[in-house]
């Protein structure tokens, strides 16, 4: 997720209409913005991955959107195109990730297994949250008996190798569903679509970038459930939220002031 933002950071100074870098400064972004996409591609994360084709979407809607630059739009594509198929032809430990991926999708490993490959484990800790969410639909378990309901359920589906490892729901929407209910879990949407939308309408690039990065990687992981998560949206969100709230609408990013 640091990562991802930190390209969308390097991407807005370098497609912005105001104040546009020139010379050696643009050349740095652009060797810096390839060097942590490279990176992404050496972690293996799946989301990562997939949150940085996001933001290569986005910024080629943005070009044509805001910039109305078609021609630029298109070399972006194929650049873009161009690096995720190096990606994965010159690094096949990733590649072997998502084929792994796709067998998982297509046929759960048995859980009694000494290894189970991550997107196996999610299918069953979603299954478990699922029924969970079914038992308790209005008000939730509370926040303290959300992984004895979850380990419950690993026992009655004889899961026990996901029972051993004392999984969580590998999922903040289902977490916090299975925790606080209905209202928990508008609430969690509510502070995601809100800002999102404003952040659309007020052209706040980054903000919106950020918000969009966090809200997928927590559909495979409970990220508020570890002090990592926390401080990443508690921090980040914060920060962006105090830059732009006071400016009137339309007037473009706070980092141009």
């Amino acid at each position: 997720m640091f990562l991802n933002l930190a390209v969308s950071i390097l991407a807005y100074y370098l497609i912005r209409k105001e104040h546009p870098l020139r010379g050696r400064m643009q050349i740095f972004l652009i060797m810096l913005l390839f060097y942590f996409s490279v990176v992404i591609f050496l972690l293996c994360s799946k989301a990562g991955i997939f949150s940085l084709a996001f933001l290569f979407l986005m910024i080629i809607v943005y070009f044509l959107v805001v910039h109305k630059k078609v021609w630029i739009s298109i070399l972006l594509l194929l650049l873009a195109g161009m690096i995720f198929y190096a990606g994965f032809s010159f690094l096949p430990v990733t590649a072997e990730r998502f084929k792994n991926t796709e067998s998982a999708l297509s046929e759960q490993k048995k859980s009694s297994s000494e290894q189970m490959e991550s997107n196996s484990e999610r299918l069953v800790v979603w299954k478990a949250g699922l029924e969970v969410i079914r038992k308790h639909p209005v008000f939730g378990v509370g926040t303290g008996d959300v992984k004895d309901a979850l380990l419950s359920e690993y026992r009655k589906e004889n899961k026990v190798l996901v029972y051993n490892m004392r999984l969580n729901a590998h999922n903040q929407y289902f977490q916090t569903y299975i925790a606080l209910g209905i209202l928990g879990i508008l609430l969690l949407i509510f502070l995601l679509l809100l800002p999102g939308w404003t952040a659309i309408r007020r052209v706040q690039f980054i903000y919106f970038s950020f918000l969009a990065i966090f809200a997928f990687n927590i559909l495979v992981e409970s990220m508020l459930e570890v002090q990592a998560g926390v401080i990443y949206y508690a921090f980040f969100n914060a920060l962006f939220f105090s830059g732009w709230k006071t400016l009137p609408e339309g007037s473009g990013n706070p980092e141009s002031a």
